[in-house]
């Protein structure tokens, strides 16, 4: 890897939510992603239970996150002492706002091991970054921004999957990089991203 937020600590764990399983997964290359970053990952088991509950939906995302398991490559974890009493802490109004159940079992586990929170969701960005401010935070398009060594074409095959199957949602800060993995023309009609982002990747296609 070599965005800032993963080699911080280079043995720190990531601590997965279930939208960045869903986005790996989607991205068609969840393995050797997950074997390039050559770090411990660890999913809640919150997390992998609402990915579980998906396949009720005819989802399979709690499948491919056994098979993951089952490959040694992540592994699931309960809440336990600190994690449990920050989770706790994150679902029932202790802050004035509360998270769904995944994303506070990410930021738990992430508190409770020093680890670096994987999160997209902007909420859980935010409440992350103002009530645990030592918590270094990545994201799922930052971390296959990491993995060009996939090569230039499966590279941005797997950001598109990420985008167009897995809906990935891109923080602000990681736009401009996320766009030229893909290229203008991609993004200007890739509806995961931003409206004025298309906008912008439009126009620079029309030169």
């Amino acid at each position: 890897m070599s965005l800032s937020a993963f080699l911080a600590d280079p043995d720190a764990a990531l601590i997965a939510d279930a939208s960045v399983v869903i986005g790996l997964n989607a991205s068609g290359q969840a393995r050797r992603v997950i074997e390039l970053i050559a770090r411990r990952v660890i999913v809640p088991d919150n997390a992998g239970n609402e990915l579980a509950i998906g396949a009720r939906f005819g989802h399979d995302d709690g499948a491919q996150l056994d098979a993951l398991v089952e490959a040694g490559l992540v592994e699931r974890q309960p809440l336990e002492g600190v994690a449990a009493t920050t989770y706790t802490a994150l679902i029932d109004n202790t802050y004035g706002e509360t998270l769904d159940d995944g994303e506070a079992a990410t930021i738990a586990l992430a508190v409770q091991h020093g680890a670096v929170a994987v999160l997209d969701e902007r909420k859980a960005r935010r409440m992350c970054g103002q009530y645990f401010p030592h918590i270094v935070q990545g994201c799922t398009a930052q971390w296959l921004l990491g993995v060009a060594t996939l090569g230039r074409a499966a590279h941005a095959e797997a950001m598109l999957n990420a985008l167009r199957k897995g809906r990935m949602r891109v923080p602000p800060e990681f736009l401009e990089a996320v766009v030229a993995v893909i290229g203008v023309e991609a993004a200007a009609a890739c509806p995961s991203l931003p409206r004025l982002a298309r906008q912008a990747a439009a126009r620079s296609a029309s030169f």
